[in-house]
């Protein structure tokens, strides 16, 4: 019985310990995923828990425009290191750029990504729940397709 128990053991943190290690580095990476939107019925790009991102044509090439008046209600997507581009991301498009305030935000196809907070003074309802898109079509804010193109469909 003890032997078993020790080998039990010695499996668990053989199991474990990489697990551990794997977590540790990536954290702090943001993750960009592939989801079916039913309401565009299109594959969007989306955050790690399935919230839309967004990209905002009136951004620059590789370069945010979106600070202080606008962060708060399009918040960018941050990471901490390389991105991880989830199951039909194109990695060769999943890049990123340094903001203004030293924070690195990830890019798809040049494109700065956002998430949408929503904003009382402009009478935008942020996303609440993975599949939204409230902020879609909204002053130049769209929904990104995994091509790396905005997505300019109405539901």
């Amino acid at each position: 019985m003890r032997r078993s128990s020790l080998l039990l053991l010695f499996l668990l943190v053989v199991v474990a310990v990489p697990l551990t290690a794997d977590a540790k580095q990536n954290a702090g990476r943001a993750t960009v995923k592939v989801a079916f939107n039913a309401k565009l019925k299109l594959k969007i790009l989306v955050d790690a828990r399935g919230f839309t991102l967004y990209i905002w044509e009136s951004d620059s090439r590789n370069k945010s425009t979106c600070y202080a008046g606008c962060a708060p209600a399009w918040p960018p997507l941050t990471t901490r290191g390389a991105p991880i581009a989830g199951r039909g991301v194109k990695r060769l498009l999943l890049r990123t750029t340094k903001r203004t305030d030293k924070t690195i935000q990830v890019m798809y196809n040049h494109h700065p990504l956002y998430t949408d907070a929503g904003s009382d003074q402009l009478g935008l309802q942020g996303d609440k729940r993975p599949g939204d898109i409230n902020g879609h079509a909204f002053a130049n804010w769209y929904a990104i397709s995994p091509t790396g193109k905005p997505i300019h469909k109405l539901p």
